[in-house]
């Protein structure tokens, strides 16, 4: 009996890693479950994003889309003129970094829905300055909002970007074009030239009485 045993024994052993080894060749990379590593962007490459991400990014480029048209618009109309051709060009950049976000995540850039036929007109520099003011306050404000959702690593670092851009340059450069332009309006050189003239006369009538 001892003299069967044994090869019994690696009879059964040999059964045990066959088994194993046709288990093992069964599992294809495409039927195994494979972790998927926990980042904190929750990025999905393959064609999709969450719904929320989609919508932020989507909110985010259809804004600057708007802004981009609106200043080109702006310059078509009156002419080249600051503000507006430094902040047209940097807002094609601003729709060409947020619109990475999509080409990352294999998503198609979505089209604008903004062009020259449905962005405002204006009348004048100082109207459009106006509006150019009043839109970046808005921008931030947008992504104020949009700042407070759980997003992408990358996401919110092009939006904080964004964001400071509008704030720190294109909101103040649209402030002091109006300030300007309201400075030298028709109306503004009138008074100008009827207090100058009132000095002037002032200062005459001194000096007469004065002699």
């Amino acid at each position: 009996m001892t003299k069967h045993e044994a090869p019994a024994g690696r009879l059964w052993r040999w059964v045990a890693a066959l088994v194993a080894l046709v288990a093992f060749a069964g599992c294809d990379a495409g039927d195994a479950v494979l972790p998927v590593p926990a980042t904190s962007d929750d990025r999905v490459i393959g064609g999709h994003a969450p719904p929320a991400l989609s919508e932020a990014m989507e909110t985010a480029i259809q804004d600057e889309y708007r802004a981009r048209e609106t200043y080109a618009k702006v310059l078509s109309d009156l002419g080249d003129m600051t503000p507006f051709l430094n902040v047209v060009a940097a807002e094609g950049q601003h729709v060409d970094a947020v619109g990475a976000l999509f080409t990352t995540r294999r998503l198609d850039v979505p089209l604008s829905e903004w062009d020259e036929t449905n962005v405002p007109t204006y009348e004048s520099r100082r109207l459009a300055c106006v509006a150019g003011a009043e839109g970046e306050a808005a921008t931030v404000a947008m992504y104020d909002a949009l700042l407070l959702e759980h997003l992408a690593d990358d996401v919110r670092t092009v939006f904080e970007n964004v964001r400071l851009a509008a704030l720190e340059h294109h909101l103040p450069a649209f402030e002091e074009c109006a300030a300007d332009a309201r400075r030298w309006s028709p109306a503004w050189r009138l008074r100008f030239r009827t207090s100058t003239e009132r000095g002037r006369r002032t200062r005459r009538c001194w000096r007469i009485w004065v002699i």
